[in-house]
């Protein structure tokens, strides 16, 4: 992951609906990247709670209702649009890493086309399909006789519905982790994750897994 890829992730790992989300299932998907490479495993280790301290930041953002769609698409060069496309990516991760937390089934789809583009299941579908372009051009059908749009006449609709679309997951999930708490399930803490200065190698591991760090995060 770059940078771009990254503040997406983090993005995604906020707005998330799986409650039961912890920083074991997610740190690897970070360590293990093979676009992120550690000199020694000392610099790995020492990662992991730079990690957690940058989770706990978007996920306070969230919290406090101060997350928003980090671009402004009138100001949308090449290099913003790259960092765009990347952001895409790092959020697709997070937001997909378990599908069934988003209750699909549970969701009404509606049969006008106008309002499915305000629905979250084809909200959920905008973010899968923005960096795919068969995806990305079933999702926006043409009436009968009218010309197949361009991949990127595709690509422009997709980035121009995209704000909207991260705004109607995220108040999705919002919904979803109330009926959750609603339901009585059981829960973790919304605090921070717990950090040290100094992780040992026998200690418990910080992602909150119940291993031991050499066992889980710093394993390598």
């Amino acid at each position: 992951m770059n940078l771009a890829e990254l503040e997406g992730f983090f993005f995604g790992l906020a707005i998330n609906p799986w409650l039961m989300l912890m920083p074991s299932t997610w740190v690897p998907m970070i360590l293990e990247d093979e676009n992120i490479v550690f000199k020694t495993r000392k610099q790995a280790e020492e990662m992991v709670p730079i990690l957690l301290e940058v989770y706990n930041s978007y996920m306070k953002a969230e919290n406090e209702g101060a997350l928003a769609f980090p671009f402004d698409l009138k100001k949308l060069d090449v290099d913003v649009f790259d960092d765009l496309l990347g952001w895409c990516a790092g959020l697709k991760r997070a937001v997909f890493i378990r599908l069934s937390a988003w209750r699909l089934r549970d969701i009404e789809i509606p049969q006008d086309f106008s309002v499915l583009m305000k629905s979250p299941a084809f909200s959920l579908c905008l973010i899968q399909a923005i960096n795919d372009e068969k995806l990305l051009k079933g999702l926006f059908p043409v009436s009968d006789g009218e010309a197949e749009r361009s991949d990127t006449e595709s690509m422009g609709l997709a980035i121009k519905l995209l704000p909207e679309a991260v705004g109607t997951i995220q108040e999705y999930s919002r919904e979803l982790r109330r009926k959750e708490r609603e339901e009585g399930i059981e829960l973790p803490p919304d605090g921070p994750a717990p950090m040290s200065e100094k992780i040992g190698r026998n200690d418990p591991c910080p992602c909150g897994s119940g291993k031991k760090y050499k066992k889980c995060c710093g394993a390598g």
